[in-house]
């Protein structure tokens, strides 16, 4: 089995009003860039013998990694070279904000060895933009041309969908799709416990009918544009599905860098909880294991696996923890019933009811493990 290397940038322009995730607000990247770079490097060369297997994905996320200099981007990627076993067909992912998509950033990503990029849209509209606070000036045109004229890279665009008001949905992905998209994951808005998006829109039963109404739409109007629905919120042509983020759903190794970022190998996961400037003036730090017993961990399994829509094979669970616990059998099969599940081929997956309940059903099926 190949693994994954993910490396995390807790740095943006400014907080968006939904983001739940650790990050660091800054006004300019200039006094982190150098600092930053070299705790990266310093930590991934002290972990050469940690990851035997070879590496198929790597992933820059955050954040904002391409706030980053190229230059600081590619001695990072020389680095992970120098110290894993890099296969030569490697997707190497990385997150792009609108504000940073010029002809020369692009053409400097790639020349660093960047080779699937990814757009952070989440709308086109301006005043959704201004409804759920994200900063900076929303997307538009100039934007979305600058980023497909560069060639030879697989494009991927991030949209927000199920927000209020927007009327516009397939108008925006059919923009996107006219470019040629080859990815296109449409999350539904998230409303996180402490975020300033919490105090301007209400969970009701209506924000929630609003958003399965979005989700339909969603799916519907990207599968009859030529895309696969492989995940619960990710949609690909054929060949260009994420490698790197499938084996979050699929229980695949994958090793984690930088300040707050998450790993997951040897069956056991770790998190880096080391603040920032503690990270910057010393990088090795013991990472925190995020413990569980066996139950948690067959949990997880379920629920990561229910996100493809392939789900999960029942072969891979008896081979990563034995046969199935009877309280586990219980649960799926009252899902079964319901109508939320259906098993096939040893494949046990969501119904396309079961997809618009993903949470609820999912839940009441690991609810006895938990």
């Amino acid at each position: 089995m190949t693994s994954g290397i993910y490396v995390h940038f807790p740095f943006c322009r400014a907080k968006c009003s939904y983001c739940a995730f650790y990050s660091v607000p800054i006004g300019s990247i200039s006094n982190y860039a150098v600092l930053y770079t070299t705790a990266l490097k310093k930590e991934i060369a002290s972990c050469k013998q940690l990851l035997l297997k070879d590496v198929d994905s790597i992933y820059f996320g955050g954040g904002t990694p391409s706030l980053f200099p190229d230059e600081k981007l590619n001695e990072i990627l020389e680095t992970i070279s120098q110290t894993f076993n890099i296969l030569p067909k490697a997707e190497i992912s990385i997150e792009i904000n609108p504000a940073d998509v010029s002809a020369k950033k692009l053409n400097g990503l790639k020349q660093a060895g960047f080779n699937r990029f990814v757009l952070g849209v989440q709308t086109l509209d301006p005043v959704l933009h201004a409804l759920i606070g994200r900063t900076g000036d929303p997307c538009g045109k100039k934007h979305l041309d600058e980023f497909f004229s560069c060639d030879a890279v697989t494009h991927c665009v991030d949209l927000i969908i199920g927000i209020p008001g927007q009327d516009g949905l397939e108008a925006e992905i059919e923009t996107v799709a006219s470019y040629g998209v080859e990815h296109v994951s449409a999350y539904l808005l998230s409303i996180e416990e402490g975020t300033p998006l919490e105090a301007n829109i209400l969970c009701d039963e209506a924000f929630e009918d609003l958003q399965r109404l979005a989700f339909i739409n969603a799916k519907k109007i990207l599968e009859s544009l030529g895309y696969c629905h492989y995940e619960i919120s990710n949609y690909a042509l054929t060949g260009y599905e994420s490698l790197h983020n499938r084996k979050y759903w699929t229980f695949q190794p994958y090793i984690s860098f930088g300040s707050g970022a998450h790993s997951f190998y040897g069956g056991r996961r770790y998190i880096n909880r080391t603040p920032l400037e503690k990270y910057m003036a010393d990088p090795l730090v013991d990472l925190d294991e995020d413990k569980r017993n066996i139950f948690s961990a067959m949990a997880e399994f379920v629920m990561t696996g229910l996100r493809m829509i392939e789900g999960f094979s029942i072969l891979d669970f008896t081979s990563q923890f034995g046969e199935l616990p009877p309280e586990l059998l219980r649960g799926i099969e009252e899902e079964i019933k319901k109508g939320m599940l259906f098993s096939q081929n040893g494949r046990v997956s969501l119904s396309k009811k079961g997809l618009l309940f993903a949470d609820r059903t999912v839940l009441n099926i690991v609810h006895d493990l938990l």
